[in-house]
């Protein structure tokens, strides 16, 4: 097994408002090995952030550790500080009355970092396309445009651990794209580490090597990547509908398949490999739908739908 950047272990925090307390993490754990890139996965609310913000040293965890290189910075921030960069989703990163390029020059020093390598700056430069406004002022930039400048001024010193919490919020899909090959290559070239949690199942497939599932605060599954995906033998159809389907219809599918996603015209299933497939057929048919198109996709997005199921469950 590849050496251990960054371990977290058993990790508690909790929020109070008022009289109630709500657990955002229990007893999470997990790690990331030196040289990956790791996705952190779960639902809205599941303590991605929250897990971020504790290793990050933005929030104190009641108990747990988080280790750098056997180093518990929860005791020592200042190694966190030195060595971790991160980049929080939906925050005023960046002062917004200077330019991009002043910006960046300031998170560089504050981080005490050495001078960047000019190979990987011009990378940075060249995938987020910042060239074109580097002399612009924050408040100036459109909200696609400073959340490329906020990952660049994340990226642009010499951390070895970087740490993205929903890095394509606000990105289009071209930026997207350029995002997940800058990724690939400050990895690969540079030996960048990489924490990152995302919504896209498909840009996490395609970028990370490894995926942490947390659900209701706690790490549910660990695995590579390329093993999340064989973990069910389920595949997600989707079925494109003839006409409109009503509500009794609605409630007729919900009530027989683990409906994903459904409106008037289309609906997604997850569906078990080892049932036949002509049950669906002949189900659909007693509901009086007719089916248009049907695909299937054997994803990310499907194990991580059946393993938090799977919880929800058994819990019920």
């Amino acid at each position: 097994m590849a050496d251990k950047l960054l371990c977290v272990e058993n990790l508690n925090k909790s929020f109070k408002t008022g009289k109630t307390k709500t657990d955002a993490l229990i007893n999470c754990s997990f790690y990331v090995e030196k040289g990956s890139v790791c996705g952190l996965l779960g639902m809205n609310g599941a303590g991605k952030t929250t897990a971020i913000k504790c290793i990050s040293n933005l929030l104190i965890p009641e108990s747990g550790n988080v280790f750098y290189n056997s180093i518990d910075i929860t005791k020592k921030p200042k190694i966190a500080a030195e060595n971790i960069s991160v980049l929080l989703d939906g925050g005023r990163n960046l002062f917004w009355f200077l330019s991009v390029e002043e910006n960046i020059k300031y998170f560089s020093l504050i981080k005490n970092a050495k001078p960047v390598d000019q190979k990987k700056k011009n990378k940075i430069y060249e995938y987020l396309e910042l060239n074109s406004i580097l002399k612009r002022p924050i408040h100036q930039l459109s909200f696609g445009m400073k959340q490329r400048a906020n990952i660049a001024a994340a990226l642009m010193n010499s951390s070895e651990l970087f740490i993205f919490d929903e890095p394509t919020t606000g990105l289009d899909i071209k930026f997207q794209n350029d995002l997940k090959n800058l990724i690939k290559i400050l990895n690969t070239e540079f030996g960048v580490t990489v924490l990152l949690s995302s919504h896209d199942m498909e840009f996490v497939k395609e970028t990370c090597s490894d995926c942490v599932l947390i659900h209701e605060g706690r790490t549910l599954r660990q695995e590579k990547t390329e093993n999340f995906l064989t973990l069910f033998n389920t595949v997600i159809y989707e079925i494109i509908f003839r006409k409109t389907i009503d509500d009794s219809q609605k409630e007729q599918l919900k009530n027989s398949f683990s409906i994903v996603e459904m409106n008037d015209e289309v609906c997604k299933i997850a569906w078990n490999n080892s049932n036949d497939l002509n049950e669906l057929f002949l189900k659909l048919d007693g509901f009086g739908i007719k089916i248009k198109t049907l695909s299937s996709e054997n994803t990310l997005r499907s194990s991580v739908i059946n393993l938090i199921g799977g919880v929800i469950n058994s819990s019920a």
